[in-house]
């Protein structure tokens, strides 16, 4: 093997662990967001909304789904869960951005 594709295989591997080790952990929270008030009057702050909006179910729901099988028993009440990771996630989204809980539902 040559010199240039033993380099790039190895280079190849360090960037399959790197991903690997940053991935996003299973835990109820979203990617993290820089806080500033967002101008619902614009259509990219109203996108940007929009967007966490419709994330929050999904994570809520994944971490729910992750806990489940990580515990290697049954959560007594899945829904519980996903709707507790809800109400955190809409509440970090609401003091992230200062919108209201109306603001927050999906347009």
């Amino acid at each position: 093997m040559s010199d240039a594709a033993t380099l790039a295989g190895a280079g190849l591997l360090y960037t399959m662990l790197v991903m690997w080790a940053t991935q996003p952990p299973y835990t109820c929270a979203l990617m993290p967001d820089r806080a500033r008030q967002l101008n619902l009057g614009h259509s990219v702050d109203r996108e940007h909304l929009d967007n966490d909006a419709r994330q929050i179910p999904r994570m809520a729901r994944r971490y729910a789904t992750h806990l489940r099988a990580s515990t290697h028993n049954d959560i007594s009440d899945v829904e519980r869960v996903v709707y507790q990771c809800t109400e955190t996630l809409t509440r970090e989204v609401m003091e992230t951005h200062h919108v209201t809980r109306e603001q927050m539902r999906v347009r």
